[in-house]
Order: C-alpha cells, then sequence, then structure tokens
C-alpha cells in the first residue's frame, strides 16, 4: 500500500511576503559582509531621516490601523509620521513593517522623499535598468557616492543597509545641500525615556531632562549602542536566551488559558528547527518562512524526524503502517528585543495570534538568534494502516 499522509491542518503564516514587497525586493542579497555589522530596520531608517531635518515626533496612537504598530512602541510614531511625510509608502496589505530591514533601493527612495532630491538622474549601473521600480532612484546613489562597494559598476539594489551605510549617506546628502541642514533651534534628539530608548546622536545645545540614571544631562544613547549591547547579551549568554524562551512559553500558555485552551509542551525536535531556521535568517539576511533554497518549514520539521513513526509510538509490527496526521505551523518575527514586545505584536496580528491560540497544536518549539524569533508549532498522531 503507498503512504499517504493525512494532514490535519498546515498553516503558513507569513509576516513578509514576496506580495507585500516592491518588485525586486522578494529576494535579498549579502555582499561585503563583515562582523559586527548591524543592518538597519524600515522603523530605524525613518527615525534616522526624520531626525536629520530636524522632526522632533510626538506620540501618537494608531487608532487601531496597523496591527504590527503597537501604541506606546518607541517606532510607531515615527512609522506613522513617516506615512505622513511620504517618506514611507503607506501599506497595501495593513501591515506597516516596523521591523523589516531596508535594502539600498528602498533607501535611496526614502532619501529622495526625504531631503526632496530629484529623480531620474543619469547613472550607469549594470544592474539597474529602465524597467525597474527603483531606475528613478538609482542616479542619487551615483551623484553622491553612496554604495560604491564591493564593484562601483553596481547598485545592488536588494542589498540590506546597515547603520554606517544609512549614516554615510544622510551626511553626504547634507554637505551637498547645506541649506537642508536644520536650523541650530530645531530639537534633533530625544532625550533617554523609559519608553523611547531609540534616540541618535549626542546633544549639542539645550539640556536633557534629568531622568533619573548616571548618564550626564546631554548624553543620549544611539540606535547603534542599544543594539550592539543587546545582540552582545543575546549571543553571548546562554542563559539569558534560554530563559527568554522560557518565559516565552510561560506568556503563550498564559494566553491560552484565558480562553480554556490546553497548554503547549515544549518539544526538543520543534526547538530544533526553529533555532535553526533562526540562525540561518541572521546569518544569511532573510526573513521568511521560505528559504532561498525553497525549503518550507514542514520539510524542516520533516527532517528532522517530527513526523516519523518511533517504535513507542507504534508497536504494530510488521501487520501495518503507521501514517502520520499532523498540524504545524510557525510564527516569525524580527526586531524586537524583548518578550513582552514579540508577543504584543504577534497577539497584535491576527494570523500570528491564530496559531498561537490554535486548538491544533500541541507541542511548540523556540529559535531565538540575534533579533530573529521563531515559534515552531505542531501536533502529531501516527494512524495504523492495516493491510
Amino acid at each position: 500500500m503507498s503512504r499517504r499522509f493525512r494532514p490535519l491542518a498546515c498553516l503558513l503564516i507569513a509576516l513578509v511576503s514576496a506580495a507585500m514587497l516592491p518588485p525586486g525586493e522578494a529576494k535579498m542579497e549579502v555582499v561585503g559582509e563583515r562582523p559586527g555589522m548591524i543592518y538597519v530596520t524600515r522603523a530605524e531608517t525613518a527615525m534616522l531621516l526624520l531626525s536629520s531635518i530636524g522632526v522632533n515626533v510626538p506620540k501618537r496612537s494608531t487608532g487601531g490601523q496597523y496591527p504590527d504598530l503597537i501604541d506606546g512602541e518607541w517606532y510607531t510614531a515615527h512609522m506613522l509620521e513617516a506615512f505622513d511625510r511620504k517618506i514611507l509608502d503607506p501599506p497595501e496589505f495593513g501591515l506597516a513593517q516596523p521591523h523589516r530591514q531596508v535594502t539600498r533601493a528602498e533607501f535611496l527612495k526614502m532619501l529622495a522623499r526625504t531631503f526632496r532630491l530629484p529623480t531620474n538622474l543619469q547613472s550607469s549601473y549594470s544592474d539597474v535598468q529602465r524597467s525597474d521600480w527603483f531606475w528613478s532612484y538609482a542616479g542619487i546613489a551615483a551623484r553622491y557616492g553612496l554604495f560604491t562597494t564591493p564593484d562601483p559598476t553596481r547598485l545592488y539594489p536588494n542589498v540590506l543597509v546597515h547603520h554606517f551605510e544609512v549614516s554615510q549617506g544622510i551626511e553626504r546628502v547634507l554637505a551637498s545641500h547645506p541649506e537642508l541642514r536644520p536650523t541650530p533651534s530645531a530639537v534633533l534628539e530625544r532625550p533617554v525615556q523609559a519608553d523611547a530608548p531609540f534616540v541618535v546622536g549626542t546633544a549639542s545645545h539645550g539640556a536633557a531632562p534629568d531622568v533619573g540614571t548616571s548618564r550626564q544631562p546631554q548624553e543620549y544613547i544611539t540606535v547603534r549602542m542599544v543594539k550592539d549591547a543587546l545582540m552582545q547579551v543575546l549571543r553571548s549568554n546562554v542563559l539569558v536566551a534560554t530563559q527568554t524562551k522560557v518565559d516565552l512559553l510561560q506568556q503563550i500558555n498564559t494566553e491560552r488559558a484565558r480562553y480554556g485552551i490546553p497548554a503547549l509542551a515544549l518539544n526538543p525536535v520543534l526547538t530544533t528547527a526553529a533555532q535553526g531556521h533562526a540562525e540561518d535568517m541572521w546569518k544569511r539576511h532573510y526573513f521568511d518562512h521560505i528559504t532561498p533554497e525553497g525549503r518550507t518549514y514542514v520539510d524542516r520539521i520533516r527532517r528532522l524526524g517530527y513526523l516519523t513513526p518511533r517504535n513507542d509510538e507504534c508497536g504494530c509490527g510488521l501487520s501495518c503502517e503507521c501514517l502520520p496526521a499532523f498540524a504545524l505551523g510557525e510564527n516569525i518575527a524580527q526586531g524586537q528585543f524583548t518578550v513582552e514586545q514579540v508577543m504584543r505584536d504577534w497577539m497584535n496580528s491576527p494570523a500570528h495570534r491564530q496559531n498561537i491560540l490554535s486548538t491544533e497544536f500541541r507541542d511548540i518549539g523556540f529559535g531565538l538568534f540575534g533579533t530573529v524569533w521563531v515559534q515552531t508549532f505542531g501536533r502529531i498522531d501516527f494512524v495504523p494502516q492495516y493491510r
């Protein structure tokens, strides 16, 4: 008898899918990677650009418009401000994607809109065609000498940009157009606050309010400082990462208990699958349920043996074949630094919330590497098939 599978459910919930990206951004290249590179997110880039033109962004509420923008988080007001100023296009699919990393092409578009730079400038990049959506912005890189490595004859439009490149790009535009610099009276930075940890630069005027720390009043924390510190903790302290996964399991089961849904059990196979995918996404700089080679989370889980009958689960000998009836799912997130942040983002996204509260699942595994989070859900029953 031929072997067949009877899936109960197979949920593929993608926070960022190819359909949600501009044409040409579905796959991201990695060029000239160096140790310590920290790639910027959409929210961070919006914050840096708004600060560079002297915008002091006030706190704002989303009014429930975007499920992945959480009121009270530092990035929410900057994303809303960037939408209002047309620095970012309002999302067409309902998600603002504050934690998605930015490509060279997308950064050029944001740079042009922030400083109202001329578009359709001449360029001779061999990998830019007039039919490309970013063609009108490519000449900005040529004019201001941006992205000259590894090959100055190519733009590499889908390569992710890091903090140095963003800061350098802003500085070169301002150096060429000093009239665009904000006046000395403009407030460029925000003081260190518990609810707004990401601020840029060092104060050159005025004084920051006393926030009860040992820092001097005029010191400000940069995005890079915060991310570097957190990356060091998450990468080097295994105990912290382990405790984070314990806390995450506790919060998930607390949410399920509110609705009378049985708790999930931590499964080592699903944890291995989740951790491997988190590391792979972080190291190869992509963010998707599907790897660049086309492998899905079902492939990863099957390869590790979660769907394979074991002797202690199937004792019917040679007289039958056990077929797996299974449910599998996966949630991914990027850019959050605490369990509370990632849980708020997931629970405010209907699709991710559905996975967390699904009665189809019995097991769960967690992966955490850098600022990439993975939840892998599963349930497996082996059904005897007698000959």
